[in-house]
């Protein structure tokens, strides 16, 4: 049998045991730091930072991101819109904005002529004159509001939706009449 004093003993070996282990796993470990540090300190050399440069071509926010994925979610989150310079759109695209664009006028000439009742018929002749020469007949207050409709329709191509596009005509201070004439154009 083993007496108290062969316990300790044992005890005191297992101990001895442990604080060996434990020294060589601190000796371990602090190597292991040494050498993390030393290659997070040492610097790269010009080709392989390059290399690393070059992996991401795209220039994203974070990997996987474009810039104009991130431009879009900055836009998005600002309330705006990017605009694309005119280049970017096709020939087919900007003839169809622009026959947009001139029924529209023709279409508020007519109106003015409504509204005036035919009062002055030299007025009327201008309008007619202008609607066949495919020139604006309205007052400058028209052309921007028609300036203004081809920023929101824009908006709308870029898939903003009609409610957000009018609230952005509310923040910019648009009036209330052509707000109501861009609702019903665009629904």
């Amino acid at each position: 049998m083993e007496g108290p004093e062969d316990t300790v003993e044992k005890q005191k070996r297992l101990i001895d045991e442990l604080r060996a282990e434990n020294a060589k796993l601190k000796n371990e470990l602090q190597r292991s730091k040494e050498q993390q540090n030393s290659t997070s300190k040492r610097p790269l050399g010009a080709m392989s930072n390059l290399n690393n440069n070059s992996s991401n071509t795209e220039g994203g926010v974070d990997a996987g991101v474009s810039q104009k994925a991130a431009a879009n979610m900055l836009a998005a989150k600002l309330g705006g819109v990017i605009k694309k310079p005119i280049k970017s759109v096709t020939n087919n695209e900007t003839v169809i904005i622009d026959n947009t664009i001139t029924n529209n006028n023709n279409n508020n000439n007519s109106n003015n002529n409504n509204n005036n009742n035919n009062n002055n018929n030299n007025n009327n002749n201008n309008n007619n004159n202008n609607n066949n020469n495919n020139t604006n007949g309205m007052d400058s207050k028209k052309n921007e509001d028609q300036s203004q409709f081809k920023k929101y329709e824009m908006m709308l191509k870029l898939g903003i939706s009609v409610h957000g596009a009018v609230g952005r005509m509310i923040q910019d201070g648009i009036d209330k009449d052509v707000i109501n004439q861009f609702k019903l154009k665009h629904g």
